[in-house]
């Protein structure tokens, strides 16, 4: 259970998630905190939800074959990049179905991926669902994991904005508000503190607490705009006037 959202603004693309991982025992489910925002040889960034264990698999294999999947992107054109992206996580997807145990599960263990970054200079978006497809958004934003629709409609309701017009400042705050509100939203499984990633033409980075913290400011000041602005678009009514000594009933 999880939510990993992706946005493409001006100079760059991003990504941001929770930080709650939901772990099978015995008894009930439990939650921990866990990492969902990954580095990729400095230059791309993705995120997965589904099952820990094959999200570790999937990590083991990129950072074993990113000389390949960089030549891809940055050589011969994001199409290539994305078959050697897919030909990793595929095949451990389709593992995952033969090795599942039917009597103590009704459903297999899944992985799906959101993976940004450059090819040839333009901005990608990625996804690999978890039933084995692939595409490139051509929409400035994508969400993967069971908090998706959150997402989805908070980028939307803001769609004046022209999110792929964004500064840097200004998409992490929308980042940062759209997943904050999907926790707060969602009855369970989503939770813990809000992760960002960064991309840009040159590197690509995790964001850390104290550079996430400054985000989060902006975001209140944000929110304290909007409803100044709501309150000018809908002033106080006048005070209706008090009637003059000459307008009171007589006796």
């Amino acid at each position: 259970v999880t939510l990993i959202l992706a946005v493409r603004f001006r100079t760059g693309v991003l990504l941001a998630s929770d930080s709650q991982a939901t772990m099978s025992t015995a008894g009930q489910p439990t939650k921990q905190e866990a990492e969902k925002l990954y580095v990729l040889g400095g230059q791309i960034g993705w995120g997965a939800s589904g099952s820990q264990g094959l999200i570790q698999r999937v990590r083991h294999e990129l950072e074993s074959h990113f000389t390949e999947i960089r030549h891809g992107f940055t050589k011969d054109g994001a199409e290539q990049g994305a078959r050697r992206v897919f030909g990793l996580v595929n095949p451990i997807q389709q593992q995952a179905v033969k090795e599942h145990v039917q009597p103590f599960s009704r459903e297999p263990q899944s992985v799906a991926g959101l993976f940004v970054g450059y090819s040839k200079s333009q901005a990608f978006i990625l996804e690999i669902a978890r039933e084995g497809t692939r595409q490139f958004h051509d929409a400035p934003y994508a969400a993967i994991g069971s908090g998706d629709v959150f997402a989805i409609h908070a980028i939307r309701s803001v769609a004046h904005y022209k999110v792929e017009e964004l500064t840097e400042d200004s998409a992490l705050a929308l980042a940062c508000r759209t997943v904050d509100s999907a926790i707060k939203t969602a009855a369970f499984g989503l939770g813990g503190e809000i992760q960002l990633l960064v991309v840009t033409a040159d590197k690509a980075r995790c964001l850390s607490r104290a550079e996430i913290k400054p985000i989060e400011d902006l975001v209140d000041i944000w929110k304290g705009k909007e409803v100044e602005a709501l309150g000018s678009l809908s002033p106080e009514p006048a005070p209706s006037p008090q009637p003059s000594l000459e307008d009171l009933p007589k006796e």
